[in-house]
């Protein structure tokens, strides 16, 4: 299947965002978008997230056997911790730079091509620092799809 002038099967799609066991319609959503790329492509994507200790047990999480097999079947799940000095409630820069630096290993690792978020902040700032730093430093052209909510 072709889709824009490049086969399906050639995207390596890497997609940052909150996910399971957070419970979100975005955390959801980048399940749902994982499944079905595994099912168009035949490939596990990759999911760069929160690690689930910065998460509020007590609200918004499941981390129930069924839920996380789910979540680990259709893509490669890499989850960030906090530098354990900053605030949790709130993204600190040294998560975001960890954040960005994942990325880019995944870019070079990987081959990445395309970059999805489903927040503009912070997650698209991440996708596009790192893609600057793909196309500037190591001359790859890489796509990026944000998905604007709230």
């Amino acid at each position: 299947m072709r889709t824009g002038g490049c086969m399906l099967k050639d995207l390596k799609v890497c997609t940052i965002s909150k996910y399971p066991p957070y419970m979100s319609g975005h955390s959801f959503e980048a399940l749902y978008q994982g499944k079905a790329l595994f099912e168009m492509t035949g490939e596990k994507h990759y999911e760069v997230t929160y690690d689930p200790s910065v998460y509020d047990k007590a609200t918004n999480y499941n981390s129930s056997p069924e839920l996380m097999s789910e979540a680990e079947q259709y893509l490669h799940v890499y989850r960030m911790l906090p530098d354990g000095k900053g605030n949790v409630k709130v993204l600190d820069g040294a998560l975001i730079k960890a954040f960005i630096g994942q990325v880019i290993n995944l870019i070079i690792e990987k081959d990445i091509n395309v970059l999805s978020t489903f927040y503009l902040d912070p997650h698209a700032y991440i996708a596009n620092q790192a893609k600057l730093y793909a196309q500037m430093v190591l001359g790859k052209k890489i796509i990026t799809t944000h998905k604007a909510d709230g």
